[in-house]
């Protein structure tokens, strides 16, 4: 069914012609909007805005110029039927090429023929694709929200978690994951053994033994452990330095080179040693 407004603009025979005939032979649930012109007729899908067109008959010009030499021929002008839709796919042109849609016929006959073919309402699977893509951001966006707050919701520190699981642990739960499990047996000595690092008291003190056998003990710290004050002290030999420095030297002696002893301190070498001294 075709709705017609201002048939009567159409200013060539044989395209009102063909509109009359495709008139009677159209047939669709939901009818076909026509708009007409001089030598063209647009059509379009009633259930959509005018902006969205199914297709366009229109009759143009092209000129056959002869061979001759004569200035004063100018060639045969022919007309000739243009009709452009969506469902028109000539494979011999690109996509940016107007002809990718079009065929063109002399043929009132033929032209008939290309209307009924390619003068259709939209399918509901063209009607859907025009808003696949807004769907899919729509859910996306539902997607990436809910995403977000569980990602806000569930941000927990790591001491949040291991609070929890020494909680857990002490009311008796017992974890349904192996990896939960791995976490509360041996995640929380852990846990407990970086807080006990963390809050440890102590002063990094420097120790360099000179070649006469004096020492020097360097500290940048003010908190005076083992009677250590802060910046440089000397010693006439490390037996005159304070019990501290002696125990932990000791222990480092046995050490290699650029080893490290935890609780005690680090041997960069035979004569240079950064020591840990504890309050007393």
């Amino acid at each position: 069914m075709l709705e017609i407004t201002n048939f009567e603009n159409i200013q060539h025979d044989e395209l009102r012609t063909a509109l009359q005939e495709f008139r009677r032979a159209q047939v669709s649930r939901f009818p076909i909007k026509v708009s007409c012109h001089k030598k063209e007729i647009h059509f379009y899908d009633s259930r959509f805005p005018n902006t969205i067109r199914l297709g366009s008959v229109t009759v143009n010009e092209k000129r056959d110029d002869d061979d001759d030499d004569d200035d004063d021929d100018d060639g045969v002008v022919e007309k000739y039927f243009c009709i452009e839709s969506r469902l028109i796919n000539n494979t011999r042109y690109v996509s940016s090429n107007d002809r990718k849609h079009q065929k063109h016929t002399k043929d009132p006959k033929k032209l008939l023929r290309y209307m009924r073919d390619y003068i259709r309402p939209f399918t509901p699977k063209e009607i859907a694709s025009r808003s696949t893509d807004m769907r899919r951001r729509h859910l996306d966006d539902w997607h990436g929200r809910a995403g977000s707050l569980v990602r806000d919701l569930c941000k927990l520190d790591r001491e949040d978690v291991m609070e929890e699981m020494i909680r857990m642990k002490a009311v008796g739960y017992k974890p349904q994951t192996e990896k939960f499990a791995q976490a509360m047996e041996q995640g929380i000595p852990a846990w407990e053994e970086v807080k006990r690092l963390k809050n440890r008291k102590t002063m990094n003190v420097h120790v360099f033994i000179n070649p006469d056998e004096s020492v020097e003990i360097y500290c940048q710290d003010k908190k005076g452990f083992g009677g250590i004050n802060q910046g440089v002290t000397a010693f006439n030999s490390l037996a005159e330095s304070p019990n501290c420095i002696q125990q932990q030297v000791a222990m480092l002696r046995m050490m290699d080179d650029n080893a490290f002893v935890p609780e005690v301190g680090t041997k960069v070498d035979a004569n240079n040693y950064w020591v840990e001294v504890f309050p007393e």
